[in-house]
């Protein structure tokens, strides 16, 4: 009985570890699109307006859609995870909802991979409009 219980306790906290490092996964997702998103914001604050510098005023604003989709992806994936986990529960008590809490579970993944993902790409779309603007003040020289 104590080994049942051992093993009881022991799944126990390795599911609040999982669900913590998800936690902080999530959180991560949002904070690295968010920023970026308010660092694109300053970019173009200091670039509006000035006719030499507009081909890098069309990727900058891409960028920050991209990381405006990434940070709602995240938001999602939080969303998910709740859903899933109250599932989960669901299922453990009443034998109920493991279907829902396995599809809300793979929504949840694949929300966050597209946070990601954006992010990844929302950086490159930032490098294209450095890019940009590196040729265009080479070019004004």
């Amino acid at each position: 009985m104590r080994e049942r219980e051992a093993k009881i306790q022991l799944y126990a906290t390795h599911t609040q570890a999982i669900v913590g490092f998800a936690t902080l996964a999530i959180n991560s997702i949002i904070l690295t699109n968010s920023a970026a998103a308010g660092t694109v914001l300053a970019f173009l604050g200091t670039i509006w307006g000035k006719p030499a510098l507009k081909e890098a005023i069309a990727p900058a604003s891409h960028s920050l859609i991209i990381f405006a989709v990434g940070a709602t992806a995240a938001i999602a994936s939080a969303c998910f995870s709740y859903v899933a986990q109250l599932s989960y529960s669901r299922f453990q008590f009443r034998n109920k909802g493991e279907i829902v809490a396995r599809c809300f579970h793979i929504l949840a993944m694949v929300a966050a991979a597209l946070g990601v993902a954006a992010f990844i790409y929302g950086v490159m779309e930032g490098l294209v409009a450095l890019n940009s603007l590196s040729m265009s003040s080479t070019v004004a020289s």
